[in-house]
């Protein structure tokens, strides 16, 4: 029997890349939940051919949950049953935010829905997608509150494991949803493939990271607290 897999921020760029992964992971995957707070056109991979048409292999059944809002009432109102790992990839960007407000989204929200997995998976896996340099010590706002969130997932009933990329390059026709970010992604596109060979260290891409969450998903593989880019890089390549 195949993973079952609920992916949660799959309208970001991580969550496409990890989507594009787990359905063409037939038949490591065979079903995939999508925790979303809103629909979004040509993302729902319900419309999609079932058939992977590179390998002939069906794709996973895949079944969606649009809330508009992450809250605990809401999320226990689901039925999240049934998955053995929550990839989560939802977040927002630091920049023009208080550290109220981005902690409020990054570790407050965060721990609403892991709080809800594992009430309903309880033991299961949470692969958190943290950032590079996240401590919960850093004098640097946003590190200090991505290290805040790591350490409150840990105090949860699930395996968690803390992925922290650097730099995501998009790949595999991944596209940002917000127009400037779209056009900054392309612009500077180039540079990135030029640079990502010599700071691995440093620059991952959106199917290196899903590939890596895919394998950190197999029980029969420990789990480590931490997955820093240069591991995320090694293990998505295997």
């Amino acid at each position: 029997m195949g993973l079952r897999i609920l992916i949660v921020g799959a309208r970001g760029l991580v969550g496409q890349g990890a989507l594009k992964v787990a359905l063409n992971a037939q038949p490591s995957i065979e079903r995939v939940g999508l925790l979303l707070r809103q629909e979004v056109t040509g993302l729902n991979p319900e419309n999609e051919a079932p058939e992977n048409t590179k390998t002939g292999q069906l794709r996973p059944a895949v079944q969606t949950w649009v809330i508009p809002a992450f809250t605990p009432e809401a999320l226990l109102a689901l039925d999240l049953s049934g998955f053995d790992a929550c990839w989560y990839g939802a977040g927002t960007l630091p920049m023009g935010q208080s550290s109220a407000k981005y902690r409020a989204v990054t570790v407050d929200v965060t721990v609403n829905v892991a709080k809800a997995f594992a009430a309903a998976n309880p033991g299961a896996r949470f692969l958190y997608v943290s950032g590079l340099g996240a401590n919960a010590a850093s004098p640097l706002m946003p590190m200090r509150v991505k290290g805040e969130a790591e350490e409150a997932l840990q105090s949860l009933n699930l395996q968690v494991c803390s992925l922290r990329p650097g730099v995501v390059q998009p790949v595999q026709g991944v596209r940002s949803m917000h127009p400037l970010r779209d056009v900054l992604y392309r612009a500077v596109g180039p540079v990135m493939n030029l640079a990502s060979p010599f700071l691995k260290g440093q620059f991952t891409t959106t199917e290196l990271l899903g590939r890596a969450m895919l394998k950190l998903s197999q029980p029969e593989r420990p789990l480590p607290l931490v997955l820093e880019n240069r591991q995320i890089n090694d293990l998505g390549k295997i």
